[in-house]
């Protein structure tokens, strides 16, 4: 297991490409952070996350990996920043509240398929 502090997508990318042995599986935390050179504009703005968020999936078909783009959500429950992001394929939101021990896993999809099914999970000290 390796962690990178890096908002740069093209670092990112680079050095996930650059892992011996590859990957199987990649979490950006978040998008909303991440940006390139290539184009103006702050982190998080549409620009960047469209870009930032098609060079992940680039990547992802290029090396045959998974890559997880966690995205932010306001306190109402609503995406952070640019709706740009509302347009994947699914998104999964944990609910939860700090003063019990049960949190909830459920899955929103724009596509086909079935999202019937719930995750409950216990929180403890160990996590």
């Amino acid at each position: 297991m390796s962690f990178l502090a890096e908002t740069d997508t093209d670092n990112a990318i680079a050095s996930v490409a650059s892992l011996t042995p590859a990957p199987t599986i990649v979490i950006v935390d978040s998008i909303q952070t991440m940006y390139t050179a290539d184009l103006t504009g702050m982190a998080g703005s549409v620009g960047q996350i469209r870009e930032s968020a098609y060079r992940w999936q680039r990547l992802a078909k290029e090396q045959g990996l998974t890559v997880i783009l966690v995205g932010h959500v306001t306190k109402e429950g609503a995406i952070a920043g640019p709706r740009s992001s509302n347009t994947w394929s699914i998104r999964f939101c944990t609910r939860g509240d700090k003063n019990h021990q049960f949190r909830i896993l459920r899955s929103q999809k724009n596509r086909f398929g079935s999202v019937d099914e719930v995750g409950v999970f216990l929180m403890t000290d160990k996590g």
